[in-house]
């Protein structure tokens, strides 16, 4: 029995490479922002409805995925894809604008998906060319 060892291609190294660092930096930034938001006062009553649970779930869920893709590509990417989506369909239905800035938390959700399919493709190829 023959083992192919097939290298993966650079192009295809760079979209898993770009996917976690963004994953990284957006893991990051919202972890900052949430301790600098619980640094405040403790005076701050906070009276959170059954939506803004919904919403921030929705946060967490992304946050997640992305952490997953790090090592799960396809399931991290998709977790995260379809919590964003969510988040951003619940936003806008409620007609709240400008919802521009959570586009950049698609990008590394789908950044590692067409790594996942790619990657996937190619080892198809690999196998079917070895038959």
């Amino acid at each position: 029995m023959e083992t192919i060892i097939q290298k993966k291609p650079v192009w295809l190294k760079i979209i898993r490479w770009t996917a976690r660092i963004l994953a990284l930096l957006i893991i990051i930034i919202i972890l900052l922002m949430l301790t600098g938001e619980s640094i405040g006062s403790s005076s701050h009553k906070i009276n959170l409805s059954g939506r803004d649970f919904l919403l921030l779930s929705l946060w967490g869920i992304t946050l997640i995925g992305l952490g997953i893709g790090i090592l799960r590509e396809g399931l991290g990417g998709l977790i995260s894809l379809v919590s964003t989506l969510s988040h951003i369909i619940i936003l806008s239905s409620e007609g709240v604008g400008n919802l521009k800035s959570f586009y950049v938390f698609l990008v590394p959700s789908i950044l590692y998906l067409m790594y996942w399919y790619f990657n996937k493709t190619i080892k198809v190829k690999a196998n079917s060319a070895a038959n």
